[in-house]
């Protein structure tokens, strides 16, 4: 609904539109302006530049970088689609649930160390194993010592 004040004391009336849907070009709202870092980290973290953000979210490069400047409005309207584009969920973006996006270097760092981890415990295991069989042979060598006659304390 417009909106008519005298700015300054002035006599010509300034008209203003309020609109709900869009944001404050201020930059003024900390939530607002928390959620746009969060979404230009998650943005550099999946390496994707502004020009390819623009076009994958489906907004001029000017547009983006503008909101990512925090100089314009409207982003929320393209919250799921920027979110899709990131692979992260909109209360993320949101900041309900914030959780840095994974990338390949992140799964490959991860698969080496369980990668790492599996070789430790497979080195491990043969050890028992050939503890285990060691311990057997010695066991069977006395039990054959004893000509054969079977003594529970030998297992």
């Amino acid at each position: 609904m417009p909106l008519t004040h005298k700015p300054n004391g002035l006599d010509n009336p300034v008209r203003a539109t309020v609109r709900a849907d869009v944001p404050s070009s201020s930059g003024s709202d900390p939530l607002e302006a928390r959620t746009m870092t969060r979404i230009r980290t998650a943005r550099e973290k999946a390496k994707l530049s502004q020009e390819d953000m623009a076009h994958q979210v489906g907004v001029s490069t000017r547009t983006w970088c503008r909101w990512e400047r925090q100089e314009g409005g409207g982003w929320q309207r393209y919250i799921d689609r920027i979110a899709d584009v990131l692979n992260v969920s909109r209360e993320q973006l949101l900041g309900n649930e914030y959780v840095e996006p994974v990338t390949m270097d992140d799964v490959m760092e991860s698969l080496a160390k369980l990668t790492a981890e599996v070789e430790r415990l497979s080195r491990n295991l043969a050890e028992a194993q050939q503890i285990t069989a060691t311990s057997r042979a010695g066991k069977l060598a006395k039990l054959a010592q004893s000509n054969g006659k079977f003594d529970p304390a030998l297992l």
